[in-house]
């Protein structure tokens, strides 16, 4: 299995276990806690730990980047791998044609469905200061946008999923997605599938599509009509979701020690999975430094705060 030091390429791991590292959780009596410190995250570093030990993933995973984790991958020393879609798979098929890809959901320590922690899409928003001339410029800058990519008359895939000038679209003033463009695609690209006519094949599935099949396999990877991420999203969504308690701005205490926080997480971690820390006491000995080095004031503050917001204060 391909792990590098990509903390991303490590936390699927984890979900089977129940774990849910850098994300809020919601425990059983109601309050927010940080996922990272939580008992089941154990688990998951034991896992690693054990597949360590056993020769099954890369011993010097702990210091080696991405670019050279990929290098085993596309060399195909790599039989299982957990990552983003377009990292390795078409560069692997070029270097071996007869690699076969395929996406499948996340293993479970008890067998059973996968729970997948998601925090909202929305990463920002527009204003208009209130010494604006035209601050109703901005509202038709998105209508034109939204209209030109989504509209009746749209294009989705000329501003956006064409090879060559998909990025057209980061080049406007504003930028708005449809969070339901993805999934449909997959589902638009299925029925094609389904019906063995791509003729009229529509929408963002269309590009996707054409993507694949000018050799780009990893749109099949996520949104083709079988083993495919988007099938699984499609078949689980939204039931196997589990939101973020708190996905709000840094609280006081994070700004001023969340950065040495997060740098004493790391390292732990790592000194747990690699042996040079026992595991149970290397364990709580973290979770009760973490806590006392401000953990404790950060949940009090998301308490405060997700408090204020039920309360419309």
């Amino acid at each position: 299995m391909r792990l590098d030091q990509t903390y991303m390429n490590q936390k699927g791991l984890f979900w089977g276990f129940g774990g849910y590292p850098d994300f809020w959780v919601t425990k059983a009596d109601g309050s927010v806690d940080y996922g990272t410190v939580q008992p089941e995250i154990k688990k998951g570093l034991s896992f690693i730990k054990t597949m360590l030990d056993e020769g099954l993933v890369n011993p010097e995973f702990i210091t080696t980047d991405r670019e050279t984790s990929q290098e085993d991958v596309v060399s195909g020393k790599v039989g299982m791998y957990y990552g983003a879609h377009w990292e390795s798979p078409r560069a692997s098929v070029d270097a071996d044609p007869d690699a076969r890809w395929a996406a499948v959901p996340l293993p479970t320590e008890d067998g059973g469905a996968i729970t997948i922690p998601l925090t909202t899409g929305v990463e920002g928003g527009y204003v208009a200061t209130a010494n604006a001339e035209h601050p109703e410029a901005l509202v038709k800058m998105m209508n034109v946008y939204v209209e030109a990519l989504f509209g009746e008359e749209g294009d989705f895939n000329r501003y956006f999923t064409v090879e060559g000038i998909g990025a057209v679209w980061n080049y406007s003033p504003v930028s708005l997605l449809d969070p339901e463009i993805d999934v449909d695609g997959y589902r638009e690209w299925k029925a094609a599938a389904d019906a063995n006519d791509f003729s009229n094949i529509g929408g963002s599935g269309k590009g996707f599509y054409e993507f694949n099949e000018q050799g780009l396999i990893e749109y099949g990877m996520m949104f083709g009509p079988q083993d495919s991420a988007f099938a699984f999203v499609d078949q689980t969504y939204p039931d196997s979701v589990m939101w973020n308690a708190y996905f709000g701005a840094s609280t006081p205490t994070q700004v001023e020690r969340g950065s040495s926080m997060s740098e004493y997480l790391n390292t732990t971690l790592a000194s747990l999975v690699t042996g040079q820390l026992e595991m149970d006491s290397g364990f709580d000995q973290m979770v009760s430094e973490w806590r006392s080095m401000g953990g404790d004031l950060v949940i009090e503050e998301i308490t405060e705060l997700l408090n204020e917001s039920e309360s419309g204060e």
